[in-house]
């Protein structure tokens, strides 16, 4: 299943046929009309395939990801900054749709907004900002998702003594930018300064910008090298083959 969300993040974009009619696919035309900026961009991914299945769900939003080697190649970009790229771009670009109720930007929208994001980039701003305490704390949260002792659970762990010696910092593969925002601020704790990874910074390339078998975060690379990390996973499940790093295993 991995390997074929992989593979459609290429294929999509190769002929034309009733599907991709029915997926509504943009005009072709326009990949050729900007200034090559569509090298770095990866085909869309169909709403069908975006699925997790090590959270077993179905996103609600196909992310825009970004050809991570060709921005490591073109801009000298570190892992880091090229997927805060990627999420930053995501971000305003779902932006740009809800505000315009287009399904799709057009290429020069995209052009536009990819340079300014690049900019931004480059001056250190960033959507993720990472917790400057020696110790972080990843919690794993879609396990939890699915009913209120899960959220309980949650609760118990933000306000239990082990987050005291660390700052709390959520990840999810089920989870977008906007979800996250909503799922905190309905329930208060959108004012705790607790940070999140949404699924908009996992992608399909390794530290160096090799293509890998599966979407993945690759954790160290947004901390410190003195920085403690604990990754937190729910008792019984298994450690996500996409969290990627050095980090001490904790259960809860």
């Amino acid at each position: 299943m991995k390997f074929l969300l992989l593979g459609l993040l290429f294929l999509t974009g190769c002929g034309t046929t009733g599907a991709d009619k029915q997926m509504k696919r943009r005009n072709l035309e326009e990949y050729f009309s900007g200034s090559g900026v569509v090298k770095y961009f990866l085909s869309d991914l169909p709403n069908w395939a975006n699925f997790s299945q090590t959270a077993s769900c179905q996103r609600t939003i196909s992310p825009r990801y970004l050809n991570i080697n060709t921005l490591i190649s073109s801009y000298s970009y570190k892992y880091e900054e090229a997927i805060q790229l990627q999420y930053m771009y995501n971000v305003e670009m779902n932006k740009l749709k809800k505000r315009t109720e287009s399904e799709y930007l057009p290429f020069s929208d995209e052009e536009k907004l990819f340079f300014t994001l690049s900019d931004k980039i480059q001056a250190d701003i960033r959507t993720f900002r990472a917790p400057k305490f020696k110790q972080v704390n990843l919690i794993w949260i879609d396990p939890l998702l699915k009913n209120k002792k899960g959220y309980e659970k949650l609760i118990g762990l933000l306000n239990g003594s082990a987050m005291e010696k660390g700052h709390p910092v959520l990840i999810s593969l089920c989870m977008n930018h906007f979800e996250f925002e909503a799922y905190l601020s309905k329930r208060g704790l959108l004012n705790r300064n607790i940070r999140y990874i949404p699924y908009e910074m996992f992608s399909s390339y390794s530290v160096k910008g090799e293509r890998e078998p599966i979407f993945q975060l690759h954790i160290n690379e947004f901390f410190k090298n003195d920085q403690k990390i604990f990754l937190y996973i729910p008792k019984g499940s298994n450690n996500p083959s996409e969290f990627v790093g050095k980090f001490k295993l904790q259960r809860f």
